[in-house]
């Protein structure tokens, strides 16, 4: 019931949450402590894929935030806990971000776009922003 409904989304919460339930299934609510979740935080980091290839840590942290989600309502909502484990867990640093560059057409668009503005300096702002 507290899963997205549709779309990847859901389908990407269910499979984090099957993979940590693989891997923590076995343990009660009551055993599942920060230092758990950190080595197997610590497998999840260091196994393959399904693509056989080692997770980004951008995926680390969503498979983190699935099971944050799973937790935060076992203890907010149901009762069921008197945290939130995971709280208490350092996360992965961010370190695979991108750059990403306008195309021509897109900078065409946008400079059309803020030519058309009534602000006066909104041309002069873009301009130094796209600049640096």
């Amino acid at each position: 019931d507290e899963l997205p409904k549709k779309g990847n989304d859901a389908r990407n919460r269910k499979q984090h949450l099957d993979w940590w339930n693989r891997h923590l299934g076995a343990f009660s609510l009551a055993l599942i402590r920060p230092s758990l979740i950190k080595a197997t935080i610590s497998i999840l980091e260091t196994e393959e894929s399904a693509k056989k290839t080692k997770r980004a840590p951008g995926t680390v942290i969503r498979y983190i935030a699935s099971l944050s989600h799973l937790l935060s309502v076992a203890w907010k909502e149901w009762e069921w806990i008197p945290e939130n484990p995971v709280c208490k867990v350092s996360k992965p640093s961010l370190s695979n971000a991108r750059q990403r560059y306008l195309s021509r057409e897109e900078l065409a668009r946008l400079l059309e776009e803020v030519k058309k503005s009534k602000c006066p300096i909104l041309l002069l702002i873009v301009v130094l922003a796209l600049s640096t």
